[in-house]
């Protein structure tokens, strides 16, 4: 399912579609080893698209080693499970200078306004700045309706799905296509390109910083990001819903 959002045909109107463009993937099990093995094979980007609530010192270390060498991380926010709101791992990990994983939330379409999808998690805390262990969450991404495969089925059967899992690899899909415009980019760079290009969409206000504690930022716009990338500057920001 992940892999698809990454990595299938854009605009092929046979119902499952990427956001990439001709991306090249290695897949992994869930295992903290596989970062290290994810790495030393030359990955520019890593999304994981699962979530723990123990914070693993060999995780935490191969997070950071990751983001020393320059390979930008994405991960899920987490969905319903408890508790929420509730910090996720790998999506609160942030080392400052070194980088940070990107956390992402998800969005569903409502009677055609696009909203933060209410009862999953979001940050417990209110301060990203100071605290951005407890106030994790960086931006969102459609999250929800998504038609992908189903691993239950042989034949690959469709599947409607929902949840982070789907979200944070929008977000993979969109660094991947930035990366294409410029691969000398950091992970701090790629962050704040993410961060000044959302767009600010949702039910709950946004702080004087522009961001809440359900979309973080705001909703990622890929063009503007891949825009902004190659060099050019950031279209206008809708900054309605600020307080």
């Amino acid at each position: 399912m992940s892999a698809g959002i990454v990595g299938a045909t854009t605009n092929n109107n046979t119902d499952i579609a990427s956001l990439g463009w001709n991306t090249s993937l290695m897949l992994a099990q869930y295992s903290y080893s596989n970062i290290t093995n994810l790495v030393s094979h030359g990955a520019d980007v890593i999304n994981f698209s699962w979530v723990t609530t123990y914070d693993d010192p060999q995780l935490r270390q191969d997070i950071q080693n990751a983001l020393a060498q320059g390979v930008i991380l994405v991960a899920s926010a987490g969905n319903d499970e408890t508790p929420h709101p509730g910090v996720r791992y790998h999506a609160a990990y942030n080392f400052g200078t070194t980088g940070q994983v990107i956390a992402v939330s998800a969005t569903i379409m409502d009677n055609g306004t696009e909203k933060f999808l209410d009862g999953f998690n979001y940050s417990p805390g209110t301060d990203p700045i100071n605290d951005p262990t407890h106030a994790f969450i960086d931006c969102a991404a459609p999250g929800a309706n998504y038609r992908g495969l189903s691993w239950t089925s042989t034949t690959g059967t469709k599947h409607i799905w929902s949840g982070t899992s789907v979200s944070a690899p929008f977000v993979s899909a969109t660094v991947a296509l930035m990366l294409s415009e410029d691969n000398t980019l950091t992970p701090n760079q790629v962050y704040n390109i993410l961060k000044i290009t959302t767009d600010k969409i949702g039910q709950y206000s946004y702080d004087n910083n522009g961001w809440n504690r359900y979309l973080g930022y705001g909703r990622i716009d890929a063009s503007n990001a891949v825009h902004v990338a190659a060099g050019g500057p950031t279209k206008p920001l809708n900054l309605r819903r600020v307080t």
